[in-house]
């Protein structure tokens, strides 16, 4: 992040009313507790996860009935043809790159692992996978390129892991659906968000050895992740009575947290009323000391998780 950015990042902060932030607290509850204790003259409002609608907008379960009603996307046609907790889930999110040969070899690894497979690429139209790859998957596998609806995917009982850059967004989302994770972080705080997946909260496993992946600012350091690697982690991870069953029991307990943290007298939901509170008592009292002249009362809002 370059210093102009940085500075005005850091000038906002400094004008806020308050900090909003795209978590609940039970997921982080003692860093929630930090974070408070240490900005004592401006409140903290946690109100995640941002993902998941209210109960009476959300859409009904996904299940195999619904692939004949006509209103699914393919990519939810397919999942609904496929056994429960069996699908590998992969998206990296909307900004990160990853290398034509990177996907080579995850192409390469998916197919060896004999898994079934979601994999969603956004940022590049022009790669194709290796020759016969395709034919040699078949139904098994389905790649969509472009934008795809990850929440919906998610929450499908077919998917049994999702292959994750570690973005905060997604994290939210897979916490909220009660999916465990395959960690791939590629840049900035993915690494630490990382390390709350896998070591902290227990939700999840790092798929590459240590120093496999970008894990370095220098070029040079940059290995792939080679096919068989993947295809080992995913079929290890997929194993029943395996350390992802284990991390499946655990975030779909967080999973529960979430919806009621949400949900009426929960924490988040109370923490956005006293936010709407606030908000509306500023804007009140700044009337009433300055009648001729309204100012806008900013509240920095971060997707971020809260730093450890």
């Amino acid at each position: 992040m370059d210093g102009p950015v940085l500075d005005r990042m850091t000038a906002s902060v400094k004008r806020c009313a308050g900090r909003a932030v795209n978590t609940f607290f039970d997921l982080e509850q003692g860093y929630c507790e930090i974070f408070t204790s240490s900005i004592k003259t401006k409140p903290s409002y946690f109100v995640g996860p941002l993902s998941l609608p209210p109960a009476a907008a959300a859409p009904a379960p996904t299940t195999g009935d619904s692939a004949g009603a006509g209103h699914s996307p393919p990519c939810i046609e397919w999942l609904d043809r496929m056994p429960s907790r069996s699908v590998v889930f992969l998206c990296f999110g909307s900004l990160t790159h990853v290398s034509d040969a990177q996907l080579v070899e995850l192409a390469l690894g998916l197919e060896a692992s004999g898994k079934p497979f979601l994999w969603v690429i956004r940022d590049n139209d022009t790669w194709s996978p290796p020759d016969g790859w395709m034919d040699r998957v078949g139904a098994r596998g389905m790649v969509v390129k472009g934008w795809a609806p990850q929440t919906r995917i998610l929450e499908h009982q077919a998917v049994g892991v999702f292959v994750t850059h570690c973005g905060w967004n997604s994290v939210m989302e897979t916490v909220t659906a009660g999916v465990p994770a395959l960690t791939w972080p590629m840049v900035f705080e993915q690494f630490i968000i990382e390390r709350l997946l896998t070591e902290v909260l227990e939700i999840g496993e790092r798929l590459f050895p240590e120093r496999a992946g970008v894990r370095s600012t220098r070029y040079e350091e940059h290995d792939l992740v080679p096919a068989e690697v993947v295809a080992r982690a995913v079929t290890k991870f997929l194993e029943p009575g395996g350390r992802g069953d284990a991390a499946r029991r655990r975030v779909k307990e967080l999973s529960a947290r979430a919806r009621a943290a949400v949900a009426e007298g929960g924490t988040s939901h109370r923490d956005l009323q006293r936010l709407i509170d606030d908000l509306v008592q500023a804007r009140t009292e700044q009337r009433q000391s300055n009648s001729s002249t309204l100012k806008k009362i900013p509240v920095h809002a971060s997707c971020m998780p809260l730093p450890f």
